[in-house]
């Protein structure tokens, strides 16, 4: 097994992890895997270039309903909390390595410093 980098939860009774090439959704009752989107899938979706150094890197609940990753591909995607389903995809300029959720906006950070805001509905 791979470690697991991050973990969230939801009252919705699921809970979320993300290791370096997958994004797992679980039900915490009885551990069963609801979900799951490999690091594999999001690259040939966008005919991106996969190689051993790609990863996920951080991942962040939006509310109860999205989940925020970011990638080593210089990608961003926002997915359904319910199913893993694509809800938008942004390039970034460099890797972003934090993230924190305001109430309708979502910040974060990549390597360099920069600091950017996504409006989220």
């Amino acid at each position: 097994t791979k470690p697991v980098v991050f973990v969230v939860w939801s009252s919705r009774d699921k809970i979320a992890s993300i290791d370096e090439h997958n994004v797992m959704l679980w039900n915490p009752v009885d551990s069963s895997q609801l979900a799951t989107l490999s690091l594999e899938t999001h690259a040939s979706k966008r005919n991106l270039q996969l190689d051993a150094s790609q990863r996920f890197l951080v991942m962040h609940l939006l509310g109860t309903n999205f989940l925020f990753i970011s990638t080593t591909f210089n990608t961003v995607l926002i997915l359904d909390f319910d199913d893993l389903s694509e809800n938008a995809f942004y390039n970034t300029k460099s890797p972003v390595v934090t993230a924190c959720a305001g109430r309708d906006r979502i910040y974060f950070g990549d390597l360099f410093g920069n600091v950017a805001v996504l409006r989220v509905n």
